[in-house]
């Protein structure tokens, strides 16, 4: 494949790619708007994240089998169209209980889009240097993504609505569907031996990981002694042994347990879970902050957010450049340190104090340290896995994050709706996203040795 259709159809991975990470954040900044505009409680705006979150990180595991098994490039052309049909339900939805709903469709056809484009990326670039810088701009997109959406959610909001900011979906995803019919070809199925999927473990996942999300999200609204929160809370432990012990016996696995075995994979996987749970667990609340405390606009909320993703291509692009000679365990260190910095520096925050520069610099930080260990976590989670296998490591390690995602907006939200005072909440999740930060990164003080390389 000569160099200029490689680009083409990489920009298209990446598109879609970005695209879903994209409509993780985007809504952030619109919820206080979307609460007024359907007059709904502090619940049902977690349900609206939440929900696409769940459907996505659910689903993942299934994809990424579906990826070793069918085309690539057909799961992730199906994934463009489903993700563009459910993206104008959700700016068509005519009550906040719609809007749910095609959140969750539009969750589940993101999980089409993200280990497809991961394992098209392993078909792209044979090389192991040329895999590596790719994934590196591929996660560099998501983290820009991540932290530029509650800032372009805020300007559509602003100067139109809240429902532009899904219109949007249908005019990346056109571009990228094109790119993908014209320059990516002689894509076939990875393992066409596989004869069948792990049905079973994919209902006990899901089960999971739904009725933990519930009752996280509902304890807020019910307390921890309603008897339907605990139930959650007690089947979701027996759904999570269930799965462990299917996936244990079963010869087609939806996650291969011996991916854990390798201690720098499994490291990462935990630093992916830490990493999501805590960022997008603030950025759930940072909107909150600057809106009815500060009494920012839906636009300058936005604009005070966007620092955030400031020096993320930086970070990604130093990552990238420096995982083959540092060991990605050193840099996924480095770059949690970096943001537990910014997570502490940001206790300082109080209704209308410190000045915005005080608060500017942590977001940089924040966003710089994220945006350094992402592309590390990325390549230490599936640089030891056969080419055919991209596409479940690619599902396991954004089912990891994703689910920490999940969590990190149910806590913190749960945190904000029973506490009575919301700075105190707000301090809470911060000291504890800082600590979490310092524990995995010291954790990965035993990975470490001279000459790790790659790993």
């Amino acid at each position: 494949m000569s160099e200029y259709p490689v680009k083409f159809a990489f920009s298209a991975l990446c598109m879609g790619f970005f695209m879903v990470i994209l409509d993780v954040t985007i809504v952030n900044v619109a919820l206080p708007t979307i609460a007024d505009y359907f007059h709904t409680t502090l619940s049902g705006l977690q349900w609206i994240v939440d929900g696409y979150t769940l459907a996505f990180a659910g689903l993942l595991l299934l994809v990424g089998g579906i990826c070793d098994y069918f085309n690539a490039k057909k799961v992730f052309q199906i994934g463009l169209i489903a993700f563009g049909l459910t993206s104008l339900g959700c700016a068509l939805s005519p009550s906040i209980a719609w809007l749910i709903f095609f959140r969750l469709l539009q969750g589940a056809a993101g999980a089409l889009l993200l280990p497809s484009s991961l394992a098209l990326i392993t078909h792209l670039y044979s090389e192991a240097h040329d895999r590596a810088r790719a994934i590196g701009i591929w996660a560099a997109l998501g983290g820009v993504a991540c932290a530029s959406g509650p800032f372009l959610g805020g300007l559509l909001t602003s100067l139109f609505s809240w429902r532009v900011i899904f219109f949007i979906n249908l005019l990346i995803g056109l571009i990228s569907l094109l790119f993908i019919y014209l320059y990516l070809v002689n894509v076939k199925a990875a393992n066409p031996d596989r004869k069948k999927f792990d049905f079973l473990g994919q209902i006990s996942g899901f089960l999971f990981i739904f009725l933990l999300s519930y009752g996280l999200i509902e304890v807020g609204v019910h307390g921890w002694h309603n008897l339907i929160i605990i139930f959650c809370f007690i089947f979701s432990g027996l759904s999570l042994m269930f799965f462990l012990w299917i996936e244990s016996r079963v010869s087609n696995q939806m996650l291969p347990l011996s991916l854990f075995r390798d201690r720098i994979t499994a490291m990462a996987l935990l630093a992916a879970m830490i990493l999501n749970l805590s960022f997008y667990g603030e950025l759930f609340m940072i909107p909150f902050y600057f809106q009815n405390l500060r009494h920012y606009s839906v636009f300058m909320t936005g604009l005070a957010i966007l620092p955030l993703p400031g020096l993320a291509l930086m970070g990604s692009y130093l990552s990238g450049r420096l995982i083959a000679n540092w060991g990605s365990t050193k840099i996924i260190m480095i770059g949690f340190i970096i943001a537990a910095i910014g997570f502490f520096s940001l206790l300082t925050l109080e209704p209308n104090s410190p000045h915005y520069i005080w608060i500017m610099l942590p977001f940089l930080v924040i966003g710089f340290g994220v945006s350094f260990a992402t592309p590390a976590m990325t390549f230490a989670a599936i640089h030891s896995v056969k080419q055919h296998h991209a596409g479940i490591a690619a599902a396991v390690l954004n089912t990891v994050s994703q689910v920490g995602s999940l969590i990190g907006v149910a806590v913190f939200g749960a945190i904000a709706a029973l506490s009575k005072d919301f700075i105190a909440a707000m301090h809470i999740t911060l000291f504890w996203a800082g600590i979490m930060f310092l524990m995995t990164a010291f954790l990965h003080f035993p990975c470490l040795s001279p000459g790790v390389g790659p790993g």
